[in-house]
């Protein structure tokens, strides 16, 4: 059973965990407007690789990015689900292949794990933020799950923190 959806207890960060491929991330609950199935998607020319186009939410257009090629540049699975984020405003789908769920992290944990945008290259992220800087602001709350930490979040419903990179246990 998953934890409900809203708000965490002060001393946790609620996260969705999501994956693409070999890719695992994790979103703020606070930065979720939605989730829902792939829309139809009206393909726009001229845009890089990871803006797939745009789909129709509730009668309002809005952007589809596939995080594989935004996030390691190469091609990735189709998009199993779109996580709806809010960029301000408005509202970005982000195309992944599979919702794990929701998990409540301690704060140490989350703030543990590296940046989302880590992985993207300068250019693309640079690319990114001209075509919409409060999307990259949304990015930049996300997190990158490496496998170890994946078993032990999806195993553990309150995970220890992690130990800073290179201190061992």
């Amino acid at each position: 059973m998953h934890p409900p959806i809203g708000p965490a207890p002060a001393a946790v960060r609620r996260a969705l965990l999501c994956r693409t491929g070999e890719l695992r991330m994790a979103f703020p609950i606070e930065s979720i407007r939605e989730i829902t199935r792939p829309l139809p998607l009206q393909p726009l020319k001229g845009l890089p690789p990871y803006l797939l186009g745009a789909t129709l939410l509730r009668g309002v257009p809005v952007p589809v990015i596939a995080s594989g090629p935004l996030l390691t540049g190469g091609a990735g699975p189709p998009a199993g689900r779109y996580v709806i984020l809010k960029a301000g405003e408005r509202s970005v789908a982000f195309a992944v292949e599979s919702v794990d769920g929701f998990r409540d992290l301690p704060p140490e944990t989350f703030t543990g794990l590296p940046p989302l945008l880590g992985s993207a290259g300068d250019s693309t992220i640079s690319t990114l933020g001209s075509l919409d800087s409060d999307l990259v602001v949304t990015l930049e709350t996300a997190r990158m799950v490496p496998g170890e930490t994946w078993g032990m979040i999806g195993s553990n419903p309150t995970p220890p923190p992690l130990e800073p990179p290179g201190v061992a246990p």
